[in-house]
């Protein structure tokens, strides 16, 4: 995840460090199911919660209760989009939003 975060920071529209609070399946709408998740951190977008939209080719498995850094793009959480919650990314991503909010455009 060291050499990938800067990219996948760079991808993602809405980063944040939550926990799943509720899973609904929606086959029939075009994606497999809505995934509401509790924000602890936001580092780029997000509101305290979010619903974001979860399809077959996403391959996490969710479970209510499961805390983690999701990548989102476009309200979807893609392939690989779900990292578990740990110190060292949480770290990194904290000193990858100071130094953007930092850094004069």
């Amino acid at each position: 995840m060291a050499t990938e975060l800067p990219q996948r920071y760079d991808y993602a529209d809405t980063l944040v460090h939550g926990v799943v609070l509720h899973i609904k399946e929606h086959p029939a709408a075009g994606f497999d199911s809505v995934v509401e998740v509790q924000v602890i951190e936001s580092f780029k977008g997000g509101n305290l919660r979010l619903e974001v939209r979860s399809r077959g080719a996403c391959k996490h498995i969710f479970k209510v209760g499961d805390e983690g850094i999701f990548f989102i793009k476009g309200g979807e959480i893609q392939s690989g989009a779900v990292e578990p919650a740990s110190n060292w990314p949480i770290h990194a991503l904290r000193e990858r939003q100071s130094s953007q909010i930092l850094t004069p455009y």
